[in-house]
């Protein structure tokens, strides 16, 4: 059921075409998907698979919707368990948020935020150019390709480790451990 949304969302409404691998972006300009379906739906399933391996303690609806909805990770990961998660937003309450976990959080969260500004960022300009540059002569230099080929993958990683990063250093800011 939880995968049926995001097939429907990423799928069925970008008109992909499985056979020819194409997409019809005409239609898709007026499509609004939900902003972090993707790590709601794994974490939808990574509850459900805890629960079927019994891992899972008997957990109430604000307990479930903390879980399921926490935002610093909700967007970008990480991914995380309930017998991770629940106890920290049980013991919440009653915890004083130090100045070292502040400073903590902070830290973490401006580590993330210099991976994302400085290399994420630098690498999608060349990234871009190179791909603008396929677009507008349907071929490229050997070496342009080979660059393409190796930045997107450090552009793509720079970014989800920031966001991760980010996503901690926020929790942290909550007394919240991901």
């Amino acid at each position: 059921l939880n995968l049926s949304a995001l097939i429907y969302f990423k799928f069925m409404l970008l008109d992909i075409n499985p056979l020819t691998i194409s997409r019809n972006l005409d239609s898709a300009g007026s499509i609004v998907l939900p902003l972090g379906i993707s790590f709601y739906t794994f974490q939808q399933i990574a509850l459900q698979v805890d629960c079927y391996w019994k891992k899972v303690t008997v957990i109430n609806f604000l307990e479930y919707s903390s879980f399921i909805s926490f935002f610093p990770q909700l967007i970008a990961g990480p991914i995380v368990f309930q017998k991770d998660m629940i106890p920290q937003y049980n013991s919440m309450i009653d915890r004083n948020l130090t100045n070292e976990l502040f400073i903590n959080g902070m830290f973490i969260f401006s580590i993330g935020l210099f991976k994302k500004a400085v290399f994420a960022d630098s690498i999608a300009n060349g990234v871009d150019e190179v791909y603008s540059q396929l677009f507008i002569n349907s071929s490229l230099p050997m070496f342009d390709a080979w660059i393409g080929l190796f930045a997107f993958p450090l552009q793509v990683y720079f970014d989800f480790s920031a966001y991760t990063d980010m996503a901690c250093g926020i929790a942290l800011l909550f007394g919240i451990r991901l």
